[in-house]
């Protein structure tokens, strides 16, 4: 109640006293943390630094000692929004409550905010936080008062002495008041010339009038600072509206657009046939970008925010929390099982729930909220979930995916979560007929079987991968309570060939998986549902000419080279198929279908990651091929690996939240999650067994088979920000790895490669720029001294021994961490030129061979191509062709010729593999 007591005080302060904050820290410019100086909204500084730091009388202190406390960093600001990090960090005890305020100006009130980090000990995370805590904002630009945006915090208790309402007015010590100045808006950055062909291809058979796509695309380094300029053509050479969000930058170098969404409702005819259904878009630079017809508006007036788009208005409740669709409340029901038998939750009914907003623009509007799983015990556990809701321009249906997490962060140990049924329900405020339709058990195909979608009312619902990810179903009863059953009651979680005796599902620790809706509001003819259910399954999708990828090396490793020009195919392939063997529910390693199984790849290591053979893959096969085939076939393989392998700790934050949970991903072979290793007293690293008739769904990989490269690239195809989610997971996890936390850490040389690269992906998508000095830190005190004077490391049990397939791995993620850096690391570079030498003066892509030996000549390998792509790098970067000269050997004779092993891999060819980019290239223009 005291603190209650403190909140009410605290905002009649803040309201009567706004102005005079104001005035006070116009007066007084050294409390002001973080300025954009730069005349160009989006080109700013990534840090931020108060040179003067002077305690002052009232509540308007940002001081402790001289030290401030509040800061915002890594302001980027582009079109109408800037983002930005607010940062409370401070040693010892320091208590801060968990509410921040901005004052915006358009709606003249402080607009509240949830900082996220540790509770504080003896009390619950949702109402203090102890030392450091953040929280990154998307605060409108119109906020702004005479172009500065004002951010505060509040105390409560600095090392165990009380400072709560009593300091108001007095010490001074309570607020944080901070500032970030918003320069006026920039002129738009481009010059007119660009011209980005965007085909559309319709996948579904049954055409679309402006169903809502994304393309994302990469643009050259150092080409674009925001996105004021673009604007999309169709083919008659009129303007389309359209919305650009800024998917990455050049973090590293000059912070310029890397890859940009965009968001449009395009118009293409039926695909019937090779070269039907397609449309022809452009991306241009030259301005001129118009509104839709029906925008979509969003007002946040701090506990509620509201989206209209002149069809349908939806709101979202911070405190309580609450989604309110057109017909009524969504909610959530979650029903336990097992250890929470008898238990029903009620997912929104949370005092924990974050809400942010992630897109706010006239075509599409976004907005995600989550509340942590919270462990305690078997029979005390609160599930975790995520929610994204998207509403888009002049259309009546919403978008839905949500989320069921057991990611838990309260223990180091957590457990089994088991459950009877999670749906989602929604009144429809109708009269209605009692109506369902199920999605069971796939054991042929899904020709004949009901699509996913079901009337309900004024209501209609779609669930896509209905079949594909089942059991899902759709159900309404007479009293007009729609439920989308993402996991329903009549069904159970197949397991070892069959649903489960128990009559139940579990998640595994670490598991998050997500399925996704569309409830639309517009009453749709039964033709018109049939066609928007088969259109949100397969949507149209959005090709860029393989040329535009390897003008703009913007989107693969390596520093993205691509060597090829045109499309590798004739084919017009639009749609998976899947081949009988996928069906066969008695085989673990082969069947693809059901919530826990679709479409993970590299079954053969589901359970067990060290089975021998195989490489990395890759999604580039859909640059390579424009087919949307590839598309569909690498995004759903990219979100199977999220959603079944234990891999995942919603809100983990490396400085936090390491030395409870200590996340460790070896050792190799055999371990069941990243949680602590302690083989000794926890092999299954759980707090609580597995019940009988139920077990593991899917190991998580060790760092030598962590191939995740995938995934990073699916993300620049689709910008599926599920997929970032877990990379801000990943960037966090990884510095475990570069800063040799593991007790027992895998140091052979794939394992490193595999983990440093993950780490690099991260960066690549979060931006945290922490990454980088990491990486550099790692290499100069954890490879270099192990580095012989030949060169080389070794990397194995055996005394003294590498293999040069293991060192393409490591010199593949040191290449590509140089290729982010805007000047090369000379450590890095220095390592590398050392794995070149030795393989060439050496090993000469031979198998496992003394290091310490440099009269040793080795005999190529079939397995070596790994270091193929990295030694070519290598030679381009330095201007040498020796190196490239022995990688033509290899592939064309073996080394010694006649006597050595070709590579396994075609680096002759590439169709969108991981190995033979660059082998290709080099081929191809020497």
């Amino acid at each position: 109640m005291a603190e209650k007591v403190v909140v009410i005080i605290l905002l009649l302060v803040i309201i009567v006293g706004g102005i005079f904050l104001f005035n006070a820290v116009s007066k007084n410019p050294e409390k002001t943390a973080g300025v954009i100086n730069n005349s160009d909204k989006s080109s700013v500084s990534t840090t931020t630094t108060q040179t003067t730091c002077t305690n002052k009388a009232g509540f308007a202190s940002n001081c402790i000692n001289s030290i401030p406390v509040l800061s915002l960093n890594n302001p980027v600001v582009s079109d109408n929004t800037i983002t930005v990090t607010a940062s409370v960090s401070m040693s010892g005890i320091n208590t801060i409550y968990t509410i921040g305020y901005y004052w915006s100006q358009a709606q003249n009130q402080w607009i509240r905010f949830t900082l996220t980090g540790s509770a504080y000990p003896g009390t619950n995370g949702s109402t203090w936080l102890t030392n450091a805590t953040s929280k990154q904002l998307l605060i409108p630009t119109s906020a702004a008062i005479n172009n500065v945006i004002y951010v505060a915090t509040w105390d409560y208790v600095y090392q165990n002495n009380w400072v709560g309402p009593s300091c108001i007015g007095s010490t001074g010590n309570c607020w944080r008041l901070v500032s970030i100045t918003v320069p006026s808006q920039p002129p738009p950055t481009g010059n007119g010339s660009l011209s980005v062909p965007l085909t559309v291809k319709e996948t579904a058979g049954v055409g679309s009038s402006g169903y809502p796509v994304s393309v994302i695309v990469p643009l050259p380094y150092g080409s674009y600072q925001n996105t004021g300029a673009f604007r999309v053509m169709n083919s008659a050479g009129a303007t389309v509206p359209a919305q650009f969000e800024v998917l990455n930058r050049w973090w590293s170098k000059d912070n310029s657009i890397r890859h940009v969404a965009v968001h449009f409702q395009p118009t293409v005819g039926a695909f019937t046939g090779p070269s039907t259904g397609m449309a022809s878009y452009t991306l241009k630079d030259n301005g001129g970008n118009i509104p839709p017809t029906n925008p979509v508006t969003l007002a946040d007036n701090g506990n509620t925010i509201t989206l209209d788009n002149g069809i349908l208005r939806m709101t979202v409740n911070r405190s309580p929390f609450k989604i309110t669709l057109p017909t009524g409340q969504l909610a959530a029901i979650f029903d336990g099982a097992g250890p929470l038998a008898g238990q029903v939750q009620r997912s929104f009914d949370r005092t924990d729930v974050t809400v942010s907003i992630e897109e706010s623009g006239p075509m599409r509007a976004v907005i995600r909220a989550d509340a942590p799983t919270l462990y305690y015990s078997a029979s005390n556990q609160t599930h975790g979930w995520a929610i994204r809701l998207y509403v888009y321009a002049g259309k009546s249906f919403i978008k839905v995916d949500y989320q069921l997490q057991n990611s838990a962060k309260t223990k180091t140990y957590s457990a089994p979560l088991y459950f009877k049924s999670l749906t989602l329900q929604l009144p429809v405020n109708a009269p209605t007929v009692p109506a369902q339709v199920h999605a069971d058990m796939v054991t042929g195909d899904f020709s004949g079987k009901p699509q996913g979608a079901l009337k309900a009312g004024p209501v209609s619902a779609f669930i896509r991968n209905f079949w594909q990810m089942w059991p899902n179903g759709l159900s309404v009863d007479g009293n007009g309570l729609l439920r989308v059953e993402f996991w329903p009651a009549w069904s159970a979680q197949f397991y070892q060939g069959q649903l489960t005796p128990l009559g139940l599902y579990w998640l595994d620790d670490m598991q998050q998986t997500y399925k996704e809706t569309l409830l639309d509001f517009g009453s749709p003819s039964a033709n018109v549902m049939s066609a928007m259910a088969k259109t949100f399954q397969y949507p149209p999708v959005v090709t860029l000419p393989v040329s535009w990828y390897a003008d703009t090396k913007a989107t693969l490793d390596l520093g993205g080279i691509i060597p090829v020009r045109t499309r590798i195919t004739t084919s017009d392939v639009r749609l998976p198929t899947y081949d009988p063997s996928n069906y066969d529910t008695k085989s673990d390693s082969s069947y693809r279908f059901g919530w826990n199984r679709f479409i993970m790849l590299d079954e053969s290591r589901r359970f067990r990651s060290c089975v021998g053979g195989g490489w990395p893959d890759s999604a580039s096969s859909f640059i390579a091929t424009e087919n949307p085939v590839d598309y569909f076939t690498w995004q759903d393989v990219a979100v199977g690996e999220l959603n079944m392998r234990p891999q995942w700790i919603a809100h983990y934050k490396h400085a936090t939240d390491w030395s409870l949970i200590q996340p460790s991903e070896n050792p190799y072979c055999g371990e069941t999650s990243w949680r602590k290793f302690d083989r000794a007293n926890n092999p299954d690293k759980l707090d609580s067994p597995y019940l009988p008739g139920s077990g593991r769904n899917a190991a998580a990989r060790d760092d030598e088979h962590g191939w995740f490269y995938y995934i990073e690239e699916a993300y620049w195809a689709s910008g599926n920000p599920w997929i970032k989610d877990w990379y801000e997971f990943v960037g966090e996890f990884r510095k475990v790895r570069l800063n040799n936390l593991d007790p027992f850490p895998d140091e052979s040389s794939r394992a490193v490669g595999h983990s440093i690269n993950h780490a690099v992906q991260a960066y690549r998508i979060t931006g945290d720029p922490a990454i980088p000095p990491m990486i550099h830190s790692y290499l100069q005190n954890y490879i270099v001294p192990g580095i012989y004077p030949t060169g080389a490391r070794a990397s194995v049990n055996n005394p003294d021994q590498e293999a040069v397939f293991q060192m393409g791995y490591l010199s593949r993620a040191i290449a590509d961490y140089i290729e982010e850096l805007k000047t090369p690391d000379s450590v890095a570079m220095n390592i590398l030129a050392g794995f070149v030498g030795w393989n060439m003066n050496n090993a000469n892509f031979g198998y496992y061979m003394d290091v310490t030996k440099s009269t040793t000549k080795g005999t190529s390998d079939g397995t070596s191509g790994t270091m193929a792509d990295p030694q070519v790098w290598y030679a381009m970067k330095t201007g040498q062709q020796e190196p490239i000269a022995h990688v033509n050997a290899y592939i064309d004779r073996g080394i010694p010729a006649g006597g050595g092993s070709l590579p396994y891999a075609d680096l002759k060819n590439w169709k969108g593999d991981f190995h033979g980019r660059l082998t290709v290239f080099a081929r191809n223009n020497t």
